[in-house]
């Protein structure tokens, strides 16, 4: 696995050195993560170099950051970068035309998704409030569970929990975060009409 040319090229040391031992500590599992998407481990090179590219200007946030946060936060950013590049290699093979030598003819536009895109990005806003307000145990639960996809028994290691516990958290922590959520919609309160 090549080093990521941005991080290579950062003019801050304490920074390169900074986002180096990230890169370092999580390329595993940001390689496995993106590999599961993408599929081809030259597109997860791809995928890696955005996401770190990106991350050069974010260093302070990411120093802010507690383990659990930040390896939730890298998993779900290698995994938006992920979905990104499929989509967009997706969407070129979907809206071009190739003649019989695998030129490109032409290029047809892609149809206008604004209200999907709105409708998402106000749902991912939602999400961001209510795992915000989750107390660190049920938002590392939830985490580890749904961006990492981990197991019962590595939840278990990472919270000194038994193995039997993790459902117990997990149901508590889903019913916890669908309450937030419900207060922050509105969608709690029912009207008599």
């Amino acid at each position: 696995m090549l080093f990521p040319m941005a991080i290579l090229s950062m003019d801050q040391e304490s920074d390169r050195h900074f986002l180096e031992r990230l890169y370092l500590n999580y390329r595993t599992l940001m390689f496995r993560k993106a590999l599961s998407i993408l599929r081809d481990p030259y597109d997860v090179e791809d995928a890696i170099n955005d996401v770190f590219l990106r991350l050069t200007g974010v260093v302070p946030l990411l120093r802010s950051m507690d383990c659990c946060t930040l390896r939730a936060y890298l998993v779900s950013t290698i995994r938006n970068a992920s979905y990104n590049l499929a989509q967009r290699r997706l969407s070129k093979e979907r809206h071009s035309v190739y003649d019989s030598e695998g030129l490109i003819l032409s290029a047809q536009p892609a149809r206008d998704n604004t209200e999907d895109e709105i409708l998402r990005v106000e749902q991912i806003e939602t999400l961001k409030q209510a795992l915000s307000r989750l107390s660190d145990r049920e938002f590392t639960v939830l985490s580890m569970r749904y961006f990492e996809e981990a197991g019962d028994l590595e939840i278990a290691r990472a919270l000194d929990i038994s193995p039997k516990s993790v459902r117990t958290y997990l149901t508590r922590a889903r019913r916890r975060l669908n309450e937030i959520m419900k207060e922050i919609t509105g969608d709690g309160k029912q009207s008599n009409e």
